[in-house]
């Protein structure tokens, strides 16, 4: 049970989804506080939210890997010291980074005309914040109590929520809200910083004397670079969408894309878990192969499931009174068939990068650029509308993962892989 993949992905899928709600919650909060203007504001500010905080998602995942590999060394001691040990080291990189968005919001908006400045000034903070949540948050995944890690998503959505709207209530003006998610999240990192510290055991044999091999600079970059190319995989047909289609088919596409995407989100709770249980496992010298196969078919599992509540219910969420406007079922069917390889790669992804095997989890990369070399082709002949982008990436998401199996199936009977420990905790001469 202390390595389970599918009973913790649905616990943690459901914390992942109700967390989620408070976000739709707060949305729909400043819509019913704001006039037009105020909520066109805050809606672009949580777009920019949103990309400022997406590269803390990928710094998180790689730290909890960091944090598994101190947990099956030393346990929960190791791992609350260099939890201390990391937030020292990343304040004043925090600093600075804060100083250099308010700086680069300021200019932005001199020259785009923005006048929210007190909007810009709170953003930066607010997205740095993030980061300190999502460390501590890590060090829970690390030390596999996904419980704790749940629920501590749950409580901090509904922070945020709480937070944000009695900014809207008392303000009532966007930066209002975003203050109150800041306050929310320093809140959330206190509460965090407590629960670890009270649950942890006083063991003298942790020492900063063990032996402990940080993540190389290779290693970092290979990690973040294989997510990198997930991500841009996974909103490729986007961006391709954006250049290529009318502003017509751009907003049908778009509209029907938005539960398609959503139920790559949902399945991120497999991933969340995946990394850490794998770095365990290594670490105690067991085969990770089951925990792998398991979190595969969780993944799968997940999203097929939520394709058939599509495939169910499209002429509801499509068109309906309450459903998504411009949304069309063929076109919401077939991204939403795309989904489903795209959330067993995100899963292959992770489970070879715990591994320490990087050059597979690369292959969204090539298959980005043939993926569009393909779509510049057909429009080149006229035959790009949005039904023929939809199937091109519906064939090229299946197509990358039937690739990525076939390699894999060869490469393990090439390099058969018994229970090892993670490299990043071998000793130089090989031994764990």
């Amino acid at each position: 049970m202390r390595h389970s993949i599918i009973r913790r992905s649905v616990v943690l899928t459901t914390f992942y989804i109700s967390g989620h709600g408070f976000n739709y919650l707060l949305l729909l909060i400043a819509n019913a506080l704001l006039d037009p203007v105020g909520f066109g504001r805050l809606y672009t500010g949580w777009a920019v939210l949103n990309v400022l905080v997406a590269p803390i998602a990928i710094i998180a995942l790689l730290m909890s890997g960091y944090f598994a590999e101190a947990n099956s060394r030393q346990g929960p001691v190791l791992v609350a010291r260099l939890l201390q040990r990391s937030a020292a080291t990343a304040l004043p990189w925090a600093l600075a980074t804060v100083i250099l968005l308010e700086a680069a919001a300021y200019a932005g908006g001199w020259l785009i005309g923005v006048d929210s400045l007190t909007l810009m000034l709170v953003l930066p903070p607010t997205a740095i914040s993030f980061l300190g949540v999502e460390m501590v948050r890590a060090s829970l995944q690390g030390m596999l109590r996904f419980t704790t890690y749940g629920v501590s998503w749950f409580l901090w959505c509904a922070a945020q929520c709480a937070f944000g709207a009695a900014g809207l209530w008392l303000i009532r003006s966007p930066w209002g809200c975003f203050a109150g998610v800041l306050a929310a999240n320093l809140v959330t990192i206190v509460g965090l910083t407590r629960v670890i510290a009270a649950r942890r055991p006083a063991l003298p044999s942790a020492t900063d004397s063990a032996p402990m091999v940080l993540y190389s600079l290779r290693r970092a970059i290979g990690f973040c670079s294989a997510f990198v190319g997930c991500v841009l995989f996974i909103n490729a047909d986007i961006f391709l969408a954006y250049l290529l289609l009318g502003p017509a088919d751009l907003g049908v596409y778009t509209a029907s894309s938005v539960l398609p995407k959503a139920i790559v989100t949902a399945t991120q709770p497999v991933v969340q878990i995946i990394l850490p249980v794998v770095i365990a496992i290594q670490g105690e010298g067991r085969d990770t192969s089951g925990a792998v196969l398991k979190a595969i078919v969780a993944a799968f599992t997940l999203g097929a499931l939520a394709f058939a509540v599509l495939w169910g219910g499209s002429d509801l969420v499509c068109g309906a009174p309450h459903g998504i406007r411009f949304c069309t079922p063929p076109l919401l069917l077939l991204l939403a068939a795309a989904a489903v390889p795209l959330s067993v790669t995100r899963t292959l992804v992770t489970a070879d990068v715990a591994h320490g095997r990087y050059w597979l989890p690369h292959l969204p990369f090539p298959a980005i650029a043939a993926f569009a070399a393909t779509v510049a082709l057909m429009r080149a002949r006229g035959q790009i509308d949005d039904m023929h982008l939809a199937t091109t990436y519906l064939y090229f998401c299946w197509g990358l993962l039937l690739v990525w199996a076939v390699v894999g199936a060869v490469r393990g009977r090439l390099f058969p892989r018994s229970g090892m420990a993670p490299a990043a905790l071998q000793q130089p001469d090989g031994r764990s």
